[in-house]
């Protein structure tokens, strides 16, 4: 069984602090029903969550790739885009046309290729969460 550790917070105010006295205090305060069952996640639905963070992670990690674009265009001055999405088909090529140093012209073709790859794990992690693929249970999990 898994507790709610804030049911559980007698035992940190012990005296006594030993695995084995924990152990008993945990037992009585289950015997006398003072301690609630906390729901815990079968296989599936620990697979899911990861997933979804695994997503979640990429998408950070694509957000700061796209940062340090816009942060290099601002240290060369250039200014917004004339498009809305510099990342697009029209911002790239807008992108491809302005002049950049060669430290800078690297740090942008750099980030770029990290964004087609996370682009296209998230993607896939999209296209596993709406099929309802479930994650294969770890035998972690």
């Amino acid at each position: 069984m898994v507790a709610n550790a804030q049911d559980v917070r007698a035992i940190s105010h012990a005296r006594v602090k030993s695995d084995r006295f924990d152990a008993r205090t945990l037992a009585e305060l289950l015997a006398a029903g003072m301690l609630e069952p906390v729901w815990v996640p079968d296989a599936v639905t620990s697979g899911l969550r990861r997933r979804v963070a695994r997503r979640a992670a990429l998408v950070r990690q694509r957000t700061r790739a796209k940062n340090e674009i816009h942060a290099t265009l601002a240290r060369a001055l250039l200014g917004r885009c004339p498009v809305s999405d510099l990342f697009g088909k029209q911002g790239r090529v807008w992108l491809s046309e302005q002049q950049l140093g060669e430290e800078e012209a690297e740090t942008v073709a750099g980030c770029l290729r990290q964004i087609d790859f996370l682009d296209a794990e998230v993607a896939q992690i999209d296209q596993k969460l709406r099929s309802g693929q479930p994650a294969r249970p770890t035998s972690a999990g």
